[in-house]
């Protein structure tokens, strides 16, 4: 793929069901802290991203901390994106919003803003 854009689910903030059985198969009820949420969901999801873009393909994750929850994976986020050799970690945009959270903790900002981090997968050979 030349390009993926994702908003994987929030962790906890994620309920998508319309009703209890489909609540049941959602992350939030497999994974019972932030730091489980990226090991066993993001880390997996963005490999796996990484792995089917083409050389000089680009991902664009929106995802955002919530201090308010005590939700905060916005900096495990990037370190996932840096740890994949593959990837580069271009830039960082704002997703501005009307409402919500919406204010990553590591980012300055007086309006309120979703992060959007963008990576580019290597060409083949450089570094």
């Amino acid at each position: 793929l030349d390009l993926i854009i994702t908003s994987p689910p929030y962790f906890n903030l994620e309920q998508y069901g319309e009703n209890e059985q489909e609540d049941k198969g959602q992350i939030r009820h497999k994974a019972r802290s932030a730091t489980e949420y990226v090991e066993v969901f993001l880390r997996p999801v963005l490999t796996q991203c990484a792995r089917i873009l083409k050389p000089g393909g680009t991902l664009v994750l929106n995802l955002d901390d919530n201090p308010r929850a005590d939700v905060r994976i916005c900096e495990p986020a990037i370190e996932v994106l840096r740890s994949l050799p593959e990837l580069v970690l271009v830039g960082t945009a704002g997703l501005r919003k009307a409402s919500g959270f919406g204010q990553c903790l590591h980012t300055v900002t007086q309006s309120k803003a979703e992060p959007i981090y963008v990576a580019r997968k290597q060409q083949r050979g450089k570094q």
